[in-house]
């Protein structure tokens, strides 16, 4: 992974077809097919980059991080309530 060159990963997660990689200063970089959330030329889950990561985890298509806050963050496909997000029909 040539995009990865320089950076320490200390932690990783992957599914079938993704991998998740936090590096030492809390960016979370995405490959594979749910990468969709990411910088096209490096892999970097743009939205979260003002935000230090400690820990992600990956489901079938949904992703969960952990902040060195404590804060959880979810995206990715909620079908089942996967992310956490639960809504009503009328959108409440």
């Amino acid at each position: 992974m040539t995009r990865m060159e320089g950076k320490i990963v200390t932690y990783a997660a992957c599914n079938h077809g993704s991998t998740a990689l936090v590096t030492d200063k809390g960016e979370l970089y995405m490959f594979g097919k749910d990468a969709i959330h990411c910088e096209a030329t490096t892999g970097l889950v743009s939205d979260l980059k003002n935000v230090r990561i400690r820990q992600v985890a990956l489901g079938k298509v949904h992703v969960v991080v952990l902040t060195d806050k404590g804060s959880v963050y979810t995206f990715g496909y909620n079908s089942r309530g996967q992310c956490g997000r639960f809504f009503s029909a009328d959108g409440i």
